[in-house]
């Protein structure tokens, strides 16, 4: 008895090995759809090891376009990033050069490599510590990021603009308004390089090492988008204003923030209507219109709901706080309702 357990001891030890193994690598690495093929040989090309030497694999989140995981082996941490396989190679280029921009200047972390093959990236994984108080080191951080030189300048209402015309959606009287207002606020244009998508989620790090992440929407534009998207929901964001400027900001300076706040209700507005109207067959402006004018007596809150629940809803709400917002004056100050972006 005593030597059948000695026999079975190894296969008792490697069993429990694989268990460990298993438990720390999600079951779907073992199979070998598209994207796990893309990971595996985005990994092995640039650290020339098995994926097999990988002591854990741990999905983060990368947003609606991309899959993001943390790779753990030989004690280091790494970010794995896969583009959507519809991306285009300049999408891609643009969105590494600018990671390697950021990384040149320690803005974000440093850039691994670019694998346009495997459409994909990989960068230094950095511990972010939950506690710390990181807004004026992101403002810092933000500050050096508008002092470099970029390219491709458009702002991101109008690219989701011109998807609806494409989607032939129908744009309802109010969306063409608030195009039009917005055309006429006094944006500092090609001056910074923006991060485009700037917001709590996209810090890492902590304090003096903290570092800004996903460039996939830097453009040349106005700094201070960055500084309205990053205070949208905030109780003060003319402290974050402040904390931007180093300074106390000045009667233009609020107006120009108050602006730049509309401009992220209406760059909102857009794209939850973008993702609502990507799942009808049919639409109607007119009911569309009435819905409008119901939200706007009622100016309820807008939340972050599941999607295709009330898309149409919240972004008529983001809409009419467009409206609301651009409307404010200095000398009122800078009104940010506790409304929360995606």
């Amino acid at each position: 008895m005593k030597g059948s357990v000695l026999k079975s001891l190894p296969l008792l030890i490697i069993g429990f090995l694989i268990g460990i193994l298993a438990s720390s690598i999600p079951f779907e690495f073992f199979s070998s759809t598209p994207s796990q093929k893309r990971l595996r040989n985005l990994f092995e090309n640039h650290f020339n090891r098995p994926f097999s030497s990988v002591k854990s694999v741990e999905p983060l989140t990368g947003g609606m376009s991309k899959q993001v995981w943390k790779v753990t082996f030989d004690g280091n941490a790494y970010v794995l990033k896969l583009f959507r396989e519809k991306d285009q190679i300049l999408s891609m280029l643009q969105e590494g050069y600018y990671t390697a921009l950021a990384a040149g200047h320690e803005i974000g972390p440093p850039l691994l490599t670019l694998d346009l093959e495997n459409q994909g990236m990989i960068q230094e994984y950095v511990h972010t510590e939950k506690e710390s108080d990181s807004m004026p080191f992101a403002m810092k951080k933000l500050h050096a990021l508008h002092q470099l030189l970029g390219y491709y300048p458009y702002t991101s209402f109008e690219k989701r603009v011109r998807a609806l015309h494409e989607l032939n959606a129908p744009v309802i009287t109010p969306f063409k308004e608030a195009i039009k207002k917005a055309e006429t606020f006094k944006r500092k244009e090609s001056i910074a390089l923006i991060h485009g998508d700037f917001h709590s989620g996209q810090i890492v790090g902590s304090d003096d090492n903290l570092m800004l992440i996903d460039f996939a929407d830097c453009r040349v534009g106005d700094g201070l988008y960055d500084v309205a998207k990053y205070a949208f929901g905030h109780p003060h964001p003319e402290e974050i204003l402040k904390q931007y400027l180093n300074q106390e900001p000045s009667v233009e300076d609020l107006q120009h923030f108050s602006e730049m706040t509309a401009l992220v209700y209406l760059d909102i507005a857009t794209n939850r209507y973008l993702h609502w109207a990507a799942t009808q067959e049919t639409f109607d402006a007119e009911d569309i219109e009435r819905l409008y004018m119901k939200y706007q007596q009622e100016k309820p809150p807008l939340n972050n709901k599941p999607k295709n629940e009330s898309l149409l809803e919240d972004s008529l709400i983001a809409l009419n706080q467009f409206f609301f917002q651009s409307e404010a004056t200095a000398s009122q100050g800078v009104s940010n309702p506790e409304y929360r972006a995606d």
